[in-house]
């Protein structure tokens, strides 16, 4: 049973939803970090360097749901099941249609 977790944390898929919460946490605690205000005078400053981080952040949330992980390898070059059945099935000459 352990061993088939093991293998299905492998899945891409998973180990993508797994990247995304990971990366979604990081942006929260980013986000908190923006700004700051100055206490002898009140004025709210942007931390510029937290900032970009924070955009590069995003930036790598949306390349994660942009990836297609139906392509991805994982294990011992297994490839995924939807990759596995598109490699199996024979590609079918198009022929005349029947009439």
């Amino acid at each position: 049973m352990l061993r088939h977790l093991r293998e299905h944390v492998l899945l891409p898929n998973v180990r993508m939803a797994s990247i995304v919460r990971s990366l979604i946490a990081l942006a929260e605690t980013l986000r908190s970090t923006l700004h700051q205000v100055d206490e002898d005078t009140n004025e709210v400053m942007v931390d510029i360097r937290n900032t970009e981080l924070y955009l590069k952040v995003i930036a790598q949330i949306h390349a994660v749901y942009r990836t297609d992980g139906s392509r991805m390898m994982f294990g011992n070059n297994i490839a995924s099941s939807a990759n596995q059945q598109q490699q199996a099935t024979p590609a079918v000459p198009a022929g005349p249609s029947p009439r």
